[in-house]
């Protein structure tokens, strides 16, 4: 079996993209800042970038922008989930992310070794809830849609992965996911 974990709202959050959203709000700049995230999520922009616009529209200083970002929560019970499936089954990241931003910290918290494989979508030009970002992890690891589990936070990401045939959890503060994949498993 293949599961597929999601890294924000799942495996962990940074939660300064809370109070960028909300600030950004305030100022009836969140229309800018989520374009500007969708384009370094594609690739289309380099981090670096996305943080001056952050910064620029909601008034913080970028080196306070880039370092707030960096402050991640991991969220336990996954962690230890993931860790009891290893070498059990093939687990990999989805993510829509900048790979610049996102595979250093993942790398700095030791998550990077969690997983057999990571799909960052700025490095696959395709961002979930696109079908074609499922199918791309799907053909990259040589598993079938139903040999597969998306576990996502986004109930639209968790709609799609089934629409392309993959078992799904959707995945909340509540979620037994022990439980959860064991019933999958």
């Amino acid at each position: 079996m293949l599961i597929v974990w999601d890294y924000f709202g799942v495996v962990a959050q940074d939660s300064f993209w809370y109070t960028a959203s909300e600030l950004a709000t305030h100022k009836n700049k969140d229309e800018h800042v989520h374009e500007m995230q969708l384009k370094a999520d594609l690739g289309q922009i380099h981090w670096d970038e996305y943080c001056k616009v952050v910064s620029e529209d909601i008034g913080i200083p970028l080196d306070q922008v880039k370092e707030r970002y960096k402050h991640h929560d991991i969220k336990p019970d996954v962690i230890r989930q993931i860790h009891s499936l290893k070498g059990h089954h093939k687990q990999v990241l989805l993510s829509n992310a900048s790979g610049e931003y996102l595979l250093p910290i993942m790398h700095s918290l030791s998550l990077d070794t969690l997983f057999d494989d990571i799909f960052v979508s700025s490095k696959m030009g395709l961002a979930k809830p696109d079908p074609r970002a499922f199918l791309h992890v799907l053909d990259a690891m040589q598993s079938q849609p139903s040999a597969a589990i998306m576990i996502d936070d986004s109930v639209h990401n968790i709609e799609v992965a089934a629409s392309v045939g993959m078992r799904t959890i959707h995945y909340s503060r509540e979620t037994d996911i022990a439980r959860e994949l064991s019933r999958l498993l």
